[in-house]
């Protein structure tokens, strides 16, 4: 499934597999690819294709919340990083807090870890 969503970031929309299909499902540095809505029913697909204990982990440019973003976005402007500014305003990076929200409105337990500015590891069991 990784190979398929690598090749094409649609099929997080409509994952072509079986309901309960898995045990756990993981993306790397694919889901920044889609809108925050997108990313919304992303999860929920991943969830269908879960068993009833599936497990699902996020390793993915994130942002605490949107100031986050925003106050990253300035710190790049003011040094004249411009091909990260580019990633930053141009792509969608996960916002941690609508991720979280998300989990625990759909019953998971959740750790994650911030690896550097940019870099977040999430990862959700359900209740």
């Amino acid at each position: 499934m990784i190979q398929l969503l690598k090749q094409n970031h649609s099929n997080f929309l409509s994952i072509p597999y079986a309901d309960s299909s898995f045990d756990f499902v993981v993306t790397s540095f694919a889901f920044h690819y889609l809108t925050d809505e997108q990313k919304l029913l992303a999860l929920g697909e991943m969830r269908r294709v879960l068993k009833p204990h599936g497990r699902i982990c996020i390793t993915d440019i994130m942002f605490e919340n949107k100031q986050k973003q925003a106050e990253y976005a300035e710190n790049l402007k003011s040094n004249g990083q411009s091909t990260t500014i580019e990633l930053i305003e141009n792509g969608h990076p996960a916002i941690l807090t609508n991720i979280l929200d998300w989990f625990e409105q759909n019953q998971y337990i959740t750790k994650h870890r911030q690896v550097n500015k940019l870099f977040h590891i999430v990862y959700a069991v359900p209740i």
